[in-house]
């Protein structure tokens, strides 16, 4: 069952088209089916020699989990091939229907691989903060998505970019951070850390320990985006994208238009 909805959204990934919701192959309301979907679908992208090079924490506010009808956060994986340079471009055929997050992302420098991960623990295991896009762009045609679609669909990771300007946690304060995102030059949206389950570094605390509950645990090394600030903002191709974070600086990514 799992591994069918897996290749049904991988199918969906090669041909760069929505498809049908994959709710529709897994039991109603399983989230466990779910995540399980979620790993044979990743699991594919590593068969095919793609490297898992850091997690993400999406459903991170109230909003989002309404849209989505759930009461909780949820985890997913990023691969290399999701990596974006800053003032990169993403192209055409790797998007459908892409929508930004501005968030504030963690490089990880050590495992966190125990239980009970605390506050401190996650802010001992940071190695620095810099500010991050992620693009999202779900398999399912139409944005047609709920809870169950987007744990299946890897919770929707498209492509992230990341800022050059990294600082640590005592060089920056992660708790206030405020955001403002820019699609070809006029601001669109803003965003605050304390939409982010209070703080990202709350994010990241529940995310260390949901991920050490699935045995997967976050390594050293890592790239963690931790959620979005703000609105998830639907982007055209064809469009530049720029989000400034008061503190951390900026980080920038356009879509080429279509051929």
């Amino acid at each position: 069952m799992s591994l069918a909805a897996a290749q049904h959204l991988m199918k969906a990934l090669d041909a760069n088209q929505g498809t049908t919701p994959v709710r529709d192959l897994l039991p109603a309301d399983d989230y466990q089916a779910a995540y399980e979907t979620q790993a044979a679908f990743n699991q594919l992208r590593l068969e095919r020699g793609q490297r898992m090079i850091g997690r993400k924490a999406g459903f991170t506010n109230p909003t989002a989990q309404a849209a989505m009808g759930v009461t909780f956060p949820v985890a997913g994986v990023l691969f290399d091939v999701m990596d974006i340079p800053h003032n990169g471009e993403i192209a055409a055929n790797k998007v459908t229907a892409p929508k930004i997050e501005a968030e504030i992302a963690f490089i990880m420098g050590v495992d966190l691989d125990h239980e009970n991960i605390s506050t401190a623990d996650v802010m001992r295991a940071i190695d620095y903060v810099v500010p991050a896009i992620e693009i999202a762009n779900t398999r399912i045609a139409d944005w047609n998505v709920t809870g169950v679609d987007a744990i299946a669909d890897n919770v929707s990771a498209s492509q992230f970019v990341i800022g050059h300007k990294a600082q640590t946690l005592d060089q920056f304060d992660v708790t206030t951070a405020r955001a403002d995102i820019h699609v070809d030059g006029e601001s669109v949206a803003q965003g605050a850390a304390a939409n982010v389950l209070g703080s990202p570094l709350n994010s990241l605390k529940w995310l260390a320990n949901q991920l050490v509950a699935m045995n997967v645990p976050i390594q050293e090394g890592d790239i963690i985006l931790s959620g979005s600030l703000g609105p998830m903002v639907p982007v055209a191709k064809g469009s530049q994208v720029d989000v400034f974070i008061e503190g951390a600086g900026s980080v920038s990514v356009s879509f080429a238009a279509d051929a």
